[in-house]
This record gives structure tokens, C-alpha cells and sequence, in this order.
């Protein structure tokens, strides 16, 4: 088993309990925690972000995204310019975005400038990054590592 609590190792699979804190019919209670609440999301919350997931899973709308995180307004030709890509390419992605509120749009005359709708996409992209981050600093870290302590490591290092 490893050290780390989060790693799918650290627990065995018992086949034998059939709901999470609740014993199997032949009484085996394995499970040593509190009872599991209800979810705090409906399933059409749910359903919805699944959905904002799904438009997120284009690496040239992450792109787009960060961006405009990082840039604030910004108009399809230096967005495509920014992104590696065409302008046509970019315009369909920002319908996709903009059809699910990930972006606005701000018109002067015929240029249209595209930011994020609100804080929260910032955040959304920033912390998709940093778990990508911490992800790929993890799975380099020495075995027995945690990702905690190779994060604090590569922070004082």
C-alpha cells in the first residue's frame, strides 16, 4: 500500500461492501467513517457542469480562456494571433463559449472584444492549471513522496 492517503492503492477493494458506511448483507462493516451526506448539487446542477466540462475539453478554448484570464479584452485577431490559430477557428470556439457564459462580448464600431463573463471562469481556468501543475509534480516526485510534500519542496527550493 502507499504512504500517500489520496492514492487509489492506500485502500483495498473489499467487494464485499455493497454501499459506502453501510455493512454488506453478511454484516462485514469495513468502511471507518462518518455517514456519507447527499450530494449538494441536483442532478441538473450536476448535469450542467458536466456540460461546462465538456466545453472545456478543447485545448483551444482552455487557451482561449486563459488568454483572456490573463489579458483581459481582447478582439479575434489577436486572440488567434495569441491562441496559434485561425481567426475562423477562434470565432467558432468563442460561440461554444459564449453560448455556455464562459465569455462576453463588448462591440466599438465592428470590432467585438471578448473577456471572461466574471471572476469565476478566471478562477475556474486558474485551478484547472494549478491541479495540472501539482498533478505533474507529483507523479515526479520519488516514490513514497507525497504530493504535498513535493509541493512544498518545489516551493522552497
Amino acid at each position: 500500500m502507499s504512504d500517500d492517503p489520496l492514492s487509489p492503492n492506500s485502500v483495498p477493494f473489499n467487494p464485499q461492501v455493497a454501499v459506502i458506511g453501510t455493512p454488506s448483507s453478511d454484516g462485514d462493516a469495513t468502511c471507518h467513517h462518518d455517514a456519507v451526506p447527499d450530494p449538494t448539487v441536483t442532478r441538473d446542477q450536476a448535469e450542467r457542469v458536466a456540460d461546462l466540462f465538456k466545453v472545456l475539453g478543447d485545448p483551444t478554448r482552455v487557451l482561449i480562456l486563459r488568454t483572456l484570464a490573463d489579458a483581459g479584452e481582447v478582439c479575434v485577431r489577436h486572440l488567434a494571433e495569441a491562441v496559434g490559430t485561425s481567426q475562423s477557428s477562434v470565432s467558432h470556439h468563442l460561440r461554444l463559449l459564449r453560448a455556455t457564459s464562459l465569455v462576453r462580448t463588448r462591440r466599438v464600431g465592428r470590432e467585438v472584444y471578448y473577456r471572461p463573463d466574471d471572476e469565476h471562469v478566471v478562477q475556474l481556468i486558474a485551478i484547472c492549471a494549478d491541479h495540472v501543475a501539482h498533478a505533474a509534480l507529483a507523479a515526479a516526485s520519488p516514490a513514497g513522496t507525497t504530493a504535498a510534500a513535493a509541493s512544498e519542496a518545489a516551493i522552497h527550493a
